[in-house]
């Protein structure tokens, strides 16, 4: 999870993460608009008309499964590799 300022004023780090575990892999990108929606909401209970920019990018890294960790050279010496499992940029 990759957050503007805008978003990190007024929601914790772990708000952030609570709300956006409750959404899963498959609905990242609903995932991304509640907790740019909650941090506008945030912004307009506390400010008034201001808001700031809020952008929210959120991608899933998953591991490969321990068989192909183990047939790979890098694996040993980094844990195993990692992809990037999709972004979702969202600005309010």
């Amino acid at each position: 999870m990759l957050c503007s300022d805008g978003v990190w004023e007024f929601i914790s780090s772990q708000q952030a993460i609570d709300m956006v575990a409750k959404y899963g892999r498959e609905n990242c990108q609903q995932a991304a608009e509640k907790l740019a929606q909650s941090a506008w909401q945030c912004w307009i209970r506390e400010e008034g008309t201001v808001v700031d920019d809020i952008t929210v990018v959120l991608g899933y890294i998953r591991r490969e499964d321990k068989e192909k960790e183990a047939s790979k050279t890098s694996a040993s010496s980094h844990g195993g590799d990692s992809k990037f499992d999709g972004v979702t940029p969202q600005a309010a």
